[in-house]
């Protein structure tokens, strides 16, 4: 539901405003300059519908997959764009793979299960990037079904999944998609790798370590 105004201790912020700032020390400044100098009613939904029309007639149809529903989209930091390029693009310096690796039994259905939430939680990995007259957006999704590709084999799994990533990182990754996949390599020797792919317009080395234990919790349960 919108709300065409918050009010909170004198300050106030519109509908149009959320639109234009995307931090919420960006729309506290801004509320205190505009509860001085406030715009017209008419201005902010004009406002408010550009940024409606914009992501319908430009960032949607920018998707891969045109089922998939809008959550939020907001320009591109200067790093991120050098990620994203560093990821469509060859040579792919900005993907990672991390790959975890199990002994004995595995259940698949839980792993897989703790793969999908993951995405569901975290905003970032539910992220996918377009590009919309020279200038690169993050798309959040409503939600996005994890993309997983399963592998049984016969010899060592550690050896298929290395091989796995440098096959993939030769694929094509374009704009619109989802830079998150995993991977579940098997064999019949009860040995298991999850290869977790992603981004580096999605992480840092601070936030990653968080993902991963995130995704050990949820598998635990």
């Amino acid at each position: 539901m919108l709300v065409s105004e918050a009010r909170s201790e004198g300050l106030k912020f519109t509908v149009a405003d959320v639109f234009r700032y995307r931090h919420l020390f960006d729309l506290a400044n801004i509320a205190v300059e505009e509860s001085e100098n406030p715009v017209e009613v008419e201005d902010q939904i004009d406002i408010a519908y550009s940024a409606i029309d914009f992501i319908s007639d430009h960032i949607q149809p920018a998707l891969t997959d045109a089922s998939w529903k809008i959550a939020n989209a907001y320009p591109a930091r200067p790093l991120q764009d050098i990620a994203i390029e560093g990821t469509t693009g060859l040579p792919r310096f900005s993907l990672r793979y991390e790959l975890l690796s199990f002994d004995g039994i595995v259940d698949t259905g839980q792993l897989l299960n703790s793969c999908q939430q993951l995405v569901n939680r975290i905003e970032i990995l539910k992220t996918v990037f377009v590009r919309v007259q020279k200038r690169y957006y993050g798309v959040v999704l409503d939600k996005l079904e994890c993309p997983v590709s399963r592998y049984q084999i016969d010899g060592s799994v550690e050896d298929f999944s290395r091989a796995l990533c440098t096959l993939d990182v030769q694929t094509i990754m374009p704009l619109g998609s989802s830079f998150v996949k995993f991977f579940l390599v098997s064999n019949q020797n009860n040995q298991s790798c999850l290869i977790f792919r992603i981004s580096h317009a999605q992480y840092d080395e601070v936030c990653l370590p968080t993902m991963l234990r995130q995704l050990s919790d949820l598998y635990h349960g």
